[in-house]
C-alpha cells in the first residue's frame, strides 16, 4: 500500500491553527505518534494548543491488502513567554521615567496609543512629556512563537500649586487677606520663622510679624503632590496721616488709636508724628486728651498745612496718665481745618489713644491777650474775674512762664503802675469752680518778648501771692493770671472766677527779714506765731476766695493767733506792723491742718 502523507509545515506554534495533514496514498489508515502529541487517529490532526512542546514522529499506517507505513517529523514549539510588568500601576508627571521589567523573553518591541512617550526597545516611559491619562501597553516577542502582553499604566497630571497674594510687600500697620489659589486647593502653607502664617489659608498676620522678606510655599496634597512659592515682605512702613497733608478726620466724641512708632519726624520735637483733622460748621471749644497714651507725648494744633501756625500744644497735663501725657483745649472756628501733630517729648515714640470732645465755645474775655490788658488800681480787688475762654499768649519757647513752663495756658492780662516806693504785693484769690490763679509778671511792654521780661512767677497754689521790690516808678508792669484750661479732664472749658489785688508795700521781704519779722509753724494746726521788732497793729485772715474769716487790732509785737476755728486749707494772712519807719504790711500763706 502507498502510504504517503504530509503536514504543510515542519514546526507548530502553539497557538498556531490545528494542523491536519494531506495524504497523498491510500487513505483510511492510522495515525499515531509518541506521547505528548495530540493527534487525532483517524484524521491525523494534530492539536497544538494542547500538544507538548517537542519534536516527535508521526506514523501512517494503512488498512489496506498490502499494509504499509510512512513516518513524517514533526515540532510543537511552545509561544513566546511575553511577560513584563511596570512597578506601580500610575505615575505622576513629576515622577522618575518608569522602566518595565521583562520575566519573558527579551529582545521584543513595546507599543503603545498616543499621547504616551514610549522606548519601543526598552519600554521606559517618559512621564515628563506624556499626555496624562491612561495607556495600553503592549509588549511584542520576537522568537520563534511570537507572543504579546499588555499592562495598563495611568499618567497622573502634576498637581497645580500655583497661588498669590495681592502685592509681594504689606506694612504692619494692614491686615492682609488670604492668598488666592489658583491650582488645586486644599494644601498647606508653610514659611520660615518670624512670618506668623495660617498654615491652612494662607492669611499672614502682618502685626505679628517680624519685618523681612521670606519665601511662602504652597504644597498640595492631590494624587500628585507638588509646590511653589511666592517672596512676600513685610515692612514698617510709615503710616498713611504720616504727614499733615494724609492727616486722617477726627469728628466731635472720636477716639483714635495708633503708633508713631513708624512714623517720621515733620517738625517740632525730634520724635516721630502722625496728623489728624478737624472741621466743623459751629463755633466750639475742643478738647484733645492723650492721657490713655502709653509714652511721654507731645500734641499740638495747627490752623494750616505745612505746619507754619501753631494756635495750641501741650507736652505734660498734670492728672492726665501718669502726668507725662498731653491734653489740651481750642476754640474751633466755624469750617476751619485744623490740623492734629501727636508727636512725643524729645524723640519719644510708641503706641497712644486720643480722644476729641467738644463743647459750646466760651467767649473769650476783653483781656485774653496782654496787648488788651485791664488797668490795676492799687489797693484795689478786682472780683469776678476769669479765665474761662481764654486763650494761650505763649511766645517764645518753654519759659515764659518758667514756675509753670510746659502746660496749656488759659491766661488772661492786667497793668499796674509802680508806686513810689516801688514795692507791691499781687494776690490772687480762687472762686466758683476755679481750681487755679497762677501768677507771673512782666517788665516789657511788648507782648511779643515775654520770655525774655519775666520777673516774678508762682503757680499751683490754687491762688497766688508774690512781693515784688525795686520796681521802677512809674513804669507799667504787665500781669499775668492763667490756668490750666479746664476744671477736670475732658470737661468744658469752664474754670469758674478769681479777685485779684495789688497793694503798695514800703518794705521788701529782705526789709522785712532786717527788721526780724517772723511767724511759725506752717503748715499750723492750733496756733500761729507772729514776730516783729514792730508793733503788729493789725491781722487779717482772708480765705482762698479773699473773704476775710477773721480780723483783729493786737498792738503787740508778739501775737498767738488761734486758727484752731478754721477749716483745713490755705489762707492769706495779711500783717500790718507800725514803727519808727513807719508802716508796713506783709502778707503770707499758711496752710491750716
Amino acid at each position: 500500500d502507498d502510504a504517503s502523507f504530509n503536514y504543510d509545515a515542519p514546526a507548530y506554534c502553539q497557538d498556531a491553527t490545528d494542523s491536519t495533514p494531506t495524504i497523498t496514498g491510500l487513505a483510511g489508515g492510522t495515525f499515531t505518534s509518541g506521547a505528548g502529541l495530540s493527534i487525532n487517529a483517524s484524521t491525523g490532526v494534530i492539536d497544538v494548543s494542547v500538544s507538548t512542546p517537542g519534536t516527535y514522529t508521526v506514523t501512517y499506517t494503512t488498512a489496506g491488502v498490502c499494509v504499509n507505513s510512512s513516518n513524517q517529523t514533526v515540532t510543537i514549539n511552545a509561544t513566546d513567554d511575553a511577560s513584563f510588568n511596570y512597578d506601580a500601576p500610575a505615575y505622576c508627571q513629576d515622577a522618575t521615567d518608569s522602566t518595565p521589567t521583562i520575566t519573558g523573553l527579551a529582545g521584543g518591541t513595546f507599543t503603545s496609543g498616543a499621547g504616551l512617550s514610549i522606548n519601543a526597545s526598552t519600554g521606559v516611559i517618559d512621564v515628563s512629556v506624556s499626555t496624562p491619562g491612561t495607556y495600553t501597553v503592549t509588549y511584542t516577542t520576537a522568537g520563534v512563537c511570537v507572543n504579546s502582553s499588555d499592562q495598563i499604566v495611568t499618567i497622573n497630571a502634576t498637581d497645580d500649586a500655583s497661588f498669590l497674594y495681592s502685592a509681594p510687600t504689606y506694612c504692619t500697620d494692614i491686615i492682609v487677606t488670604p492668598p488666592m489659589i489658583l491650582g488645586l486647593a486644599g494644601g498647606t502653607f508653610t514659611s520660615t520663622i518670624g512670618l506668623i502664617i495660617d498654615p491652612n489659608t494662607g492669611e499672614i498676620s502682618v502685626s505679628d510679624s517680624t519685618p523681612d522678606t521670606y519665601t511662602v510655599t504652597y504644597t498640595t496634597s492631590g494624587t500628585c503632590p507638588n509646590s511653589s512659592s511666592v517672596s512676600v515682605t513685610i515692612e514698617d512702613c510709615a503710616p498713611i496721616n504720616d504727614e499733615c497733608t494724609g492727616a486722617i478726620a477726627i469728628a466731635c466724641g472720636g477716639t483714635v488709636i495708633g503708633t508713631t512708632d513708624t512714623a517720621t519726624d515733620s517738625g517740632g520735637n525730634l520724635s516721630n508724628d502722625v496728623f489728624y483733622s478737624f472741621t466743623d460748621t459751629v463755633l466750639q471749644d475742643v478738647t484733645l486728651s492723650l492721657c490713655n497714651s502709653l509714652y511721654d507725648t507731645y500734641i499740638r494744633v495747627y490752623s494750616d498745612c505745612p505746619q507754619t501756625n501753631e494756635i495750641a500744644g501741650n507736652d505734660d497735663a498734670i492728672g492726665c496718665g501718669d502726668d507725662t501725657q498731653s491734653e489740651v483745649t481750642f476754640t474751633a472756628q466755624p469750617n476751619v481745618t485744623y490740623y492734629i501733630m501727636i508727636e512725643g517729648y524729645d524723640e519719644e515714640s510708641g503706641d497712644f489713644e486720643m480722644s476729641l470732645n467738644c463743647i459750646p465755645n466760651v467767649p473769650s474775655p476783653g483781656n485774653d491777650s496782654c496787648g488788651s490788658a485791664t488797668p490795676l488800681i492799687l489797693g484795689a480787688t478786682l472780683t469776678g474775674e476769669s479765665t474761662a475762654g481764654a486763650t494761650d499768649d505763649s511766645t517764645g519757647e518753654t519759659n515764659d512762664t518758667e514756675c509753670d513752663p510746659y502746660t496749656f495756658k488759659s491766661d488772661v492780662w492786667y497793668t499796674f503802675q509802680a508806686p513810689l516806693t516801688g514795692a507791691v504785693n499781687i494776690t490772687t484769690f480762687i472762686s466758683g469752680n476755679s481750681d487755679e490763679a497762677n501768677v507771673a509778671v512782666y517788665t516789657s511792654q511788648n507782648c511779643t518778648q515775654l520770655d525774655t521780661d519775666i520777673i516774678a512767677c508762682s503757680a499751683g497754689n490754687g491762688g497766688e501771692s508774690i512781693d515784688l521790690t525795686g520796681l521802677v516808678v512809674g513804669q507799667t508792669y504787665y500781669v499775668r493770671v492763667w490756668s490750666d484750661g479746664a476744671v477736670s479732664r475732658n470737661a468744658q472749658l469752664v474754670e469758674g472766677t478769681f479777685n485779684i489785688t495789688v497793694t503798695e508795700t514800703t518794705l521788701s521781704t529782705t526789709d522785712f527779714d532786717a527788721i526780724g519779722f517772723t511767724y511759725f509753724p506752717n503748715p499750723v494746726s492750733t496756733t500761729l506765731t507772729l514776730k516783729s521788732e514792730d508793733t503788729i497793729s493789725q491781722i487779717s485772715v482772708l480765705n482762698m476766695l479773699g473773704q476775710v474769716v477773721y480780723r483783729e487790732t493786737p498792738n503787740v509785737t508778739t501775737k498767738q493767733l488761734d486758727m484752731s476755728n478754721l477749716q483745713s486749707g490755705a489762707y492769706f494772712v495779711e500783717v500790718s506792723m507800725e514803727g519808727t519807719n513807719g508802716n508796713r504790711t506783709k502778707t503770707i500763706r499758711v496752710l491750716k491742718e
